[in-house]
């Protein structure tokens, strides 16, 4: 059953294919209370739905996700920052929990801006599919705030914790090329084709063997259970470590206002 189009996230199933997508275009799909409530609701139904069999991970417009919403984050500066951040980043965790630990394949079709959160929410799938337009920039570094939604363990997995940890710190954009050399993505193909192909991708995946599906997903998946859950409470206790300095503030409110952030010498 498909969600009204006017909700932050639209969630359909199309022959045994659970569509989940973001649908904040105007925003790039920036991730805000909303948003994360809905997608928690969203992969909860595509995950225990017992007609679904493969599951695949979209977005409306130009971007997949920039991550969080900076200007709904701006109207909470202050004491309010951390906890905001704590509810959201605690609504993203359990679906990022349940799309790793199913049993079902998990494909993402991602485009144009990839950004912090976002970069978890796209990483969670098994297999990641881009066009040419996609522009990654983890982004947390600029306004002092920390990896989240899976970003530090999911990118990691893909191409190494020094590589990761690289690209984290120094904020710089990688190209759709460059993502698909390092392994960030599976698939680079034409925008006109993206869609198409990874829906094609998901409905390979789903006329294969349940069972086949499900042991090779556990077996090559060292990110299941505790081990997930366990580098998921490090990265909220992060988070809330950072959105509870003053750096945090800064970042935002420089970000807003187009300037250079001045950051704090201590931590």
């Amino acid at each position: 059953m498909a969600i009204k189009a006017s909700s932050p996230v639209i969630s359909s199933v199309d022959s045994g294919i659970g569509i989940v997508m973001l649908n904040r275009p105007d925003t790039l799909n920036a991730i805000n209370h909303e948003l994360a409530a809905a997608w928690a609701s969203a992969i909860d139904r595509a995950a225990g739905d017992a007609a679904v069999r493969a599951i695949l991970l979209c977005a409306e417009g130009k971007g997949f996700s920039v991550g969080g919403d900076l200007a709904f984050f701006g109207e909470n500066l202050g004491p309010g920052l951390a906890p905001l951040l704590g509810e959201i980043i605690d609504l993203l965790s359990a679906p990022v929990q349940q799309l790793r630990n199913s049993s079902k394949p998990v494909v993402s079709a991602v485009q144009g801006a990839l950004g912090g959160g976002g970069i978890g929410l796209a990483l969670s799938a098994d297999v990641v599919i881009c066009d040419a337009s996609l522009k990654m920039r983890c982004g947390y570094a600029a306004i002092g705030l920390s990896p989240d939604a899976g970003a530090s363990c999911f990118l990691a997995e893909r191409i190494g914790e020094a590589r990761a940890r690289a690209l984290f710190m120094t904020n710089r954009t990688v190209s759709a090329e460059e993502c698909a050399a390092l392994g960030i993505v599976d698939r680079l193909v034409s925008t006109e084709a993206l869609r198409s192909e990874a829906l094609e991708t998901a409905r390979q995946l789903a006329d294969m063997s349940a069972t086949s599906m499900a042991v090779i997903k556990s077996l090559c998946n060292p990110l299941r259970g505790d081990a997930l859950a366990a580098q998921l409470r490090a990265e909220h206790d992060g988070m809330m470590r950072c959105a509870a300095n003053a750096d945090a503030v800064e970042g935002i409110s420089a970000f807003r206002a187009k300037r250079k952030p001045v950051f704090g010498k201590s931590s």
